[in-house]
């Protein structure tokens, strides 16, 4: 059995739009900040309406894990999502 292109596509893209969303800051020694800005935000630019910005302190060398964990928890959200759209 194979996977719909489409739905590839939409995780492929899903992940990348989701990675594009986090920044790694150092914060103390050890430790990262990861920085979750909304798509369409950058950090520094000022926002027209209330933006929420998700920040987790972790120990540095967990920091690429944790960010791919929750990158692929919104994958799967997404993915879901799309194919209960698709069974109704």
């Amino acid at each position: 059995m194979s996977v719909p292109d489409e739905l590839v596509d939409l995780a492929l893209n899903t992940l990348e739009e989701e990675v594009s969303c986090w920044r790694k800051v150092p914060w103390g020694p050890n430790h990262v900040r990861l920085t979750r800005w909304p798509i369409d935000r950058a950090p520094g630019e000022i926002p027209s309406e209330i933006v929420t910005v998700t920040c987790h302190d972790v120990p540095a060398e967990m920091a690429d894990d944790i960010l791919r964990r929750i990158a692929i928890e919104k994958v799967l959200e997404v993915v879901i999502g799309a194919i209960s759209v698709g069974a109704e």
